[in-house]
């Protein structure tokens, strides 16, 4: 008999580990039989073999390795196997103790370096025998399996690969106010949530107040994975939840906070292309993840990954930070609404340069002859036909997954959640290369970055303009544009001459019947983040008002996007003008809300990011997003957990106005508004 399931995680053991196996209605473990490697340079030639003696040594290697930074030089690296990850650690911990060498190739964890020997990712789909497999709560070690004897059901690689169907339940807590995710020990929540799913069938939904939630108990215990704010662990204990029982635990942070079967799918993929189980992404920056593909390449190459990065920048004089630390290209733009606007972007642009350019640590400024200078800079960077950058070429895979996943079912939940999961390696990717402390980065390589985004907008903006188009807006890697009387297939036309002179690949973002560009709050003065539109199928698309922020009260939300739908309706200027004044009414009447009391107590509520205020009053020290209403004896908010207890209505209207700022364009009259008098 032969047992199927994706690995769900993966625990040291003596002798190997064990893979914790789900096919989500049951879990069961497997031991399989694996060595943990320690790499060290180390100062005598006789210390290796010394260390042999250790019980749970195995074998001991001397390869040559590549060292930093060029990695040109080859050094003589000892590999020492242990069956054990404790023997791993304790070894580790003397060799530092007593100076004995260098520990290298110590990132990432030793469990993730297991998984890259074996060849298929921590979250594949496997088959066993059954011999092989023990309970879930059994205890010791049982019998192993040699990594031929686990057989794969799919290519570890593939991008169309079957979602795991691991199990899990989500439990979110209400009070009067909404969801909230913290909590003072004195005001638990009024009635809870539940979402359980389990063998990846449909959820199911269960609603009740807190004295409820022990009934499903049981489910909930033996479920794969648990998503719920962590300040409301009691309440979970107490409803005799056995939280120890469940292998992978995430914290909700706020009620904007991503559901788990989304976050899942997102972990999955980081585990894909890392190699690392989830366990080991849960709560980390994204830099873990995309660091660790760049590192199993690395190890391919054999580059030594040292414990303490020693990059030190090269000295510059004021011109030379005047020329080279500088970002990408931000226009502020002139306030007011632009009829007919194509929104263009590059795709990737940044981790698209980097893989064109071979922009990586070892690459940039390199002792090598065969090198390029870039555009407006002093640095060189060596040619790919010489030498391929780890970066580079670890992006290019990156970049080639996204984009194969993009086209498998354009529109599917799934795959767009994959897509999106790499997106946002390919984005950190970029602030990675600029940080000096990590594993792959350099200061240098982010200012070519910088430089050629710099250099190949300045292009696009000239070839625009060559063109007849007005550039009404740039943001790094997006322009904004339009042309009286364009004809249709100009503004591809335009597309195809950008990618043709800059060699990168640009795609039409939006194309609006009208957009608005805001100004900075109190000033005339273009916002450069900050513009919404009506896109030409009649949606919207809107960056950085006030509907789209956490911490803006339910009554300043409702009452823009109610004026925004309203602005929707229009398709000419004079059409404009009557909804604007249409949407202005709305505002007045949301005024006189204000005035006079006539709002629910709900509406006041505002969400404020963790620990941003109130921390001298001890009630926050928590993690998530707390819900604030604004109260009526000065301008410091109190909780809302606490009860309402009256409202800043002055403080709210100043909020309404601003909102109002927002949607009126500056070169059209705000509706109702007086000439002022000088």
């Amino acid at each position: 008999m032969k047992v199927q399931g994706w690995i769900l995680d993966a625990r040291p053991a003596r002798g190997g580990l064990t893979l914790v196996l789900s096919d989500g209605w049951g879990r069961v473990k497997v031991g399989l039989r694996a060595t943990y490697d320690l790499y060290l340079i180390p100062k005598d030639p006789g210390l290796m073999d010394q260390l042999l003696m250790h019980p749970e040594a195995v074998s001991v290697d001397e390869e040559e390795w590549l060292s930093p930074p060029w990695y040109s030089q080859k050094v003589a690296v000892g590999r020492l196997s242990l069956s054990c990850l404790s023997a791993y650690e304790e070894l580790k911990a003397f060799v530092r103790q007593e100076a004995l060498g260098e520990i290298v190739n110590a990132f990432p964890d030793p469990m993730t370096q297991v998984f890259y020997k074996l060849g298929f990712p921590a979250t594949s789909h496997v088959e066993v025998d059954e011999s092989s497999v023990r309970p879930w709560d059994a205890t010791g070690e049982g019998r192993y399996l040699e990594p031929r004897d686990v057989k794969l059901l799919e290519d570890p690689l593939a991008i169309g690969y079957e979602p795991p169907h691991y199990s899990w339940a989500e439990i979110r807590f209400f009070g009067w106010f909404g969801e909230t995710t913290s909590s003072t020990t004195r005001h638990w929540p009024e009635r809870f949530e539940l979402t359980i799913s389990q063998g990846g069938e449909p959820p199911r939904k269960e609603t009740g107040k807190l004295a409820r939630l022990n009934e499903f108990a049981d489910q909930i215990s033996a479920v794969d994975a648990i998503m719920y704010p962590s300040c409301f662990k009691g309440i979970l204990l107490r409803s005799s939840v056995r939280l120890d029982a469940i292998p992978l635990t995430l914290k909700r942070h706020s009620p904007g906070s991503s559901p788990l079967p989304d976050e899942l799918v997102k972990l999955v993929e980081w585990s894909r292309v890392s190699f690392m189980p989830m366990r080991e992404l849960v709560g980390v920056s994204i830099g873990k993840a995309l660091t660790a593909n760049e590192v199993r390449l690395a190890f391919r190459r054999r580059y030594i990954i040292p414990e303490i990065i020693s990059r030190v920048e090269r000295r510059k004089t004021l011109d030379d930070l005047t020329a080279h630390d500088r970002g990408g290209i931000l226009f502020r733009p002139t306030p007011g609404i632009y009829w007919n606007v194509a929104q263009l972007d590059f795709a990737s642009m940044y981790p698209t340069l980097i893989a064109k350019w071979n922009i990586s640590p070892e690459t940039v400024n390199s002792p090598s002859p065969n090198a390029k200078r870039v555009p407006a800079t002093k640095h060189a960077v060596e040619l790919p036909e010489s030498r391929r950058g780890v970066v580079p070429e670890a992006l290019e895979w990156l970049i080639a997954r996204r984009e194969e996943t993009k086209k498998l079912s354009p529109g599917d939940r799934i795959e767009d959640l994959r897509q999106g999961a790499v997106k946002w390696l390919l984005v950190a990717s970029f602030g990675y290369l600029g940080f000096r402390n990590a594993r792959f980065g350099k200061i240098e390589a982010h200012e070519c970055v910088t430089a050629l985004a710099r250099h190949y907008m300045g292009q696009s903006i000239r070839i625009a303009t060559e063109r007849g188009f007005a550039v009404l807006h740039v943001m790094v890697d997006s322009l904004f544009v339009r042309k009286d009387g364009a004809k249709e297939g100009e503004v591809k036309d335009l597309m195809e001459a950008i990618g043709r002179e800059t060699g990168l690949k640009i795609k039409l973002e939006a194309l609006y019947d009208w957009v608005i560009l805001c100004n900075n709050k109190g000033t005339s003065i273009g916002s450069p983040a900050r513009y919404f539109g009506r896109l030409s199928d009649g949606t919207l698309k809107v960056k950085g008002l006030d509907l789209v922020k956490r911490d803006t009260p339910g009554i300043v939300r409702a009452t823009q996007v109610s004026a925004v739908k309203a602005l929707l309706e229009a398709r000419t200027a004079e059409e404009f003008s009557t909804k604007l004044h249409e949407a202005g009414k709305l505002f007045d009447d949301a005024m006189a809300r204000v005035a006079s009391g006539d709002v629910a107590p709900v509406d006041w509520v505002f969400t404020v990011a963790r620990g941003r205020r109130a921390d001298r009053d001890n009630l926050l020290g928590r993690w998530g997003d707390v819900p604030f209403v604004q109260i009526i004896q000065g301008q410091e908010p109190y909780l809302a957990e606490l009860g309402f207890s009256g409202a800043n209505r002055e403080h709210y209207a100043k909020l309404l106005v601003r909102a109002r700022e927002q949607l009126t364009p500056t070169n059209i009259p705000l509706p109702g508004a007086r000439p002022q008098v000088w």
